[in-house]
């Protein structure tokens, strides 16, 4: 059931060149291809599993650790001569170019999909109001409010809360259940 469903846009990008652009979820590879040719080759993606699917894409990729700080960072060691370009979602909580262009390296960001909120299906409801066990993994801070939101008031589940990052954990704090933080912020941890 999920909480969200993604929207690419069509923005205008701002005139280039730049030297690299900023990759920070799976969903902005997948909303830029459409704009692919008008972008550098070079990509800093958040982690290795967006770096996949970046480099599928024709990027050559610089891999991060899986979260903003590291990207960040990683970036501030090394950083590209010239301007970067953050593509990413409408929702977000990294302030990757506003923090890149305070720390001297110029970066700029552009939306380039949105999540549109999704109710619980039908059938993950019901699960919810019945007893028995329910491993609830989630991604991110917003599927995480949004999934506290719309968990029913009625619910009778044992949650089994699996949090991506120490953020997300954050979002569900007063819940009843068992809750895990990932050792780390990537698909293979959440696992």
């Amino acid at each position: 059931s999920p909480l969200m469903r993604p929207v690419n846009l069509s923005p205008d990008l701002p005139a280039g060149p730049f030297a690299a652009v900023i990759f920070t979820s799976l969903q902005g590879v997948a909303a830029a291809l459409p704009c692919r040719a008008a972008l550098p080759r070079l990509a800093w993606c958040v982690g290795g599993r967006t770096a996949q699917e970046a480099q599928a894409a024709g990027f050559q990729t610089r891999a991060a650790e899986g979260d903003a700080e590291s990207l960040i960072a990683a970036i501030l060691a090394d950083p590209p001569p010239g301007r970067l370009l953050h593509l990413r979602g409408a929702d977000s909580r990294g302030n990757v170019a506003p923090r890149l262009a305070a720390a001297g390296v110029p970066a700029e960001a552009t939306v380039i999909y949105r999540q549109e909120a999704q109710p619980l299906a039908p059938a993950a409801a019901d699960l919810l109001r019945r007893p028995g066990v329910v491993v609830v993994p989630l991604f991110s801070p917003r599927s995480a409010a949004l999934f506290r939101a719309a968990l029913p008031p009625d619910h009778a589940a044992d949650l089994g809360l699996v949090a991506m990052s120490r953020n997300v954990a954050d979002e569900l704090q007063g819940l009843t259940g068992r809750m895990v933080v990932a050792r780390r912020p990537d698909a293979e941890a959440m696992l």
